[in-house]
């Protein structure tokens, strides 16, 4: 089981320490208009990946399985960071079930905000 995390300035790290997530949460708040507009973590052993967007969306797709992704791709928006946290932990613990029952809408366009 594993992860990779993306960071604001587009960065990525694989496997940090799960008291980390906080700080990539926080990058959403202190990220420059240079840097990326979203962190995200994706899951290596399914390739679920959840980015987290500055504005409060959630984006929820498959990177690996494209017909997985294009069926399950889902947004969520005004989610608080508190809820980023809290599902980014749960990706890395390889909770994917409890991040992919969410009432997730239809991806429609990336939610770049």
């Amino acid at each position: 089981m594993g992860y990779v995390i993306t960071h604001a300035d587009g960065e990525t790290q694989a496997n940090p320490a799960l008291d980390c997530l906080a700080g990539l949460v926080a990058e959403l708040d202190i990220a420059s208009n240079r840097d990326h507009a979203d962190v995200a973590i994706m899951d290596e052993d399914t390739g679920w990946s959840l980015s987290a967007y500055r504005g409060g969306s959630l984006l929820w797709e498959n990177l690996v399985d494209a017909e997985a992704g294009t069926h399950h791709c889902g947004q969520l928006h005004g989610a608080a960071r508190d809820d980023v946290l809290r599902l980014f932990l749960h990706i890395a613990r390889g909770e994917i079930d409890a991040v992919a029952e969410l009432p997730w809408g239809r991806c429609a366009v990336t939610p770049y905000e």
